[in-house]
């Protein structure tokens, strides 16, 4: 999703890129995606289904480092990285994540009329 532009994601990938401690753990959320992606089994301290409000119509998923959190969700057309956050940060990530979720939900309720 773009806001103002710009991809959410990039915001998160620009902050994470400037500490160079955390790019070993930004690889290691990337290989944790592909084996998802390739139906690889991958343990719940890596990768989990998150437990929102039954209201959203998407499926909302974590990929977890140490530190680092990417926040995906699923729509019909698969799994799309929405944004990503720090550890520190992950409560108020959810809600945002749960915010930004709604705001695709109207999205493409609003695709599907036109």
């Amino acid at each position: 999703m773009k806001r103002n532009g710009k991809w959410l994601i990039d915001e998160f990938l620009e902050d994470v890129k400037k500490d160079k401690n955390f790019e070993p753990e930004l690889g290691e959320l990337y290989a944790t995606l592909e084996d998802t992606a390739n139906g690889k089994m991958v343990p719940k301290n890596q990768y989990r289904k998150l437990r929102l409000s039954k209201k959203l119509k998407f499926g909302a998923y974590e990929a977890k480092s140490r530190h680092l959190r990417l926040y995906l969700i699923h729509d019909e057309q698969g799994k799309i990285i929405v944004i990503g956050g720090k550890k520190t940060n992950q409560e108020r990530d959810i809600e945002r994540l749960e915010k930004i979720i709604k705001e695709f939900a109207e999205y493409k309720r609003n695709q599907k009329i036109k």
